[in-house]
This record gives C-alpha cells, sequence and structure tokens, in this order.
C-alpha cells in the first residue's frame, strides 16, 4: 500500500530554510502515518521516503529526486543537489553551474502488507447434477443451433466439478459459457478452467 504526498516549498539559495523543510516532511509523515493507521498497517510496517523537485534558478521544469537524509540540514541539502545535478546530467545531457532551488517537497508512506491470499471455495457445496439451475435450449454454432443447455448456479458447484459443454454457469459477478466440445473444471478458488473435450 502506498500514498504520496507534495507541498509546495520554495526555496531559494543561498537561505534554505532547514527547519521550515522539516517541518514540511514532518507534517506530511504525520498524515502518511495516520493514513496507514486507518488501513489498518501495523506501524512497525510503516516505510516513509522523502523526495524532492529541484531546478535551477528561474527555470520552469525541475527534476525529481531522492532526498535521503532523514533529517533535513545543510549537508543534507547539499547532497540532494548534487544527486539533482547528476540526474540532471542523466536527462538532459548536461548540468550547469548556477543555483538551485528547492521547488516541492514530497514523501511517500507506504506499507508492507504481504500477498493476498486468494479465498479458497467452502465445504459443502453441490456436486454438478444438485448445482443445475435450470434448464433452456441455447444456440451454438458448433451444434448446427439450437441445442439442450444446463444453466449451472456457479456459486453452488464444488471444487473439483467437471462440466461438459454445452453449458452455462451464471455466478453473482460474472456468466461463463462452455461451448460444445469443451469441457470446464471448477478449480479451488472457484475459478472454471476450460480445456478441449477428449
Amino acid at each position: 500500500m502506498k500514498n504520496d504526498y507534495a507541498r509546495t516549498s520554495l526555496q531559494t539559495p543561498p537561505n534554505y530554510d532547514t527547519e521550515g523543510m522539516e517541518r514540511v516532511y514532518a507534517d506530511m509523515e504525520s498524515e502518511g502515518r495516520a493514513w496507514l493507521n486507518e488501513e489498518g498497517v501495523p506501524r512497525d510496517l510503516h516505510v516513509f521516503s522523502r523526495w524532492a523537485d529541484l531546478r535551477y534558478s528561474h527555470q520552469g521544469s525541475e527534476v525529481t529526486v531522492a532526498f535521503g537524509a532523514t533529517k533535513v540540514s545543510g549537508e543534507a541539502i547539499h547532497e540532494v543537489i548534487q544527486e539533482f545535478q547528476t540526474r540532471h546530467e542523466q536527462l538532459y545531457g548536461f548540468a550547469l553551474d548556477q543555483p538551485v532551488e528547492i521547488v516541492t517537497l514530497r514523501l511517500a508512506a507506504s506499507g508492507a502488507v504481504g500477498s493476498v491470499d486468494m479465498p479458497r471455495r467452502p465445504d459443502g457445496l453441490d456436486a454438478r447434477e444438485q448445482a443445475i439451475a435450470s434448464q433452456r435450449r441455447v444456440f451454438f454454432n458448433e451444434a448446427g443451433g439450437f441445442a439442450p443447455c444446463n444453466i449451472y448456479d456457479r456459486d453452488r458447484l464444488a471444487p473439483g466439478s467437471s462440466i461438459d459443454g454445452p453449458a452455462i454457469l451464471e455466478g453473482m459477478d460474472s456468466t461463463v459459457l462452455i461451448n460444445p466440445g469443451w469441457t470446464g473444471q471448477i478449480d479451488e478458488y472457484g475459478n472454471c478452467i476450460m480445456e478441449p473435450s477428449k
């Protein structure tokens, strides 16, 4: 989970306001921490990374670089300006010997929540014969016209159910069509895996 925050904080050389910049970062971190707490991410999994948009004085295009230090200081600003110079040269093929402005401070708040497991189908679902909801005639090119077709309640089908086409599986979120000559196999997650019939 990740959320980005940004605040305009124009800083012109040589009088960079280190304390003011630190307050801005601290405010954004508080916002990010509140959001992560609201999302249920444990505090020990909160991760914050600082970034800044820099530009040469009076130019219109900024370059975003990592603000690696955990606290704003004169030395940290010197390092981020060096990073800006390197990145500018990579992007545009040159770096200039002129003052650098800090335009925007950015913070990324993230929480490592791990992978999300797909829910498995519950026990006690129906075998395919018990999951038939109705039957009707459906047109299939493969059958040369209309053919009798079982309509299954997809949400009732137990894992391992094998259904030969023609068939229709109706569920709350989707409908699956199994054409003649195909077989659908319901897996442990409720997916219908289709293969040509043997």
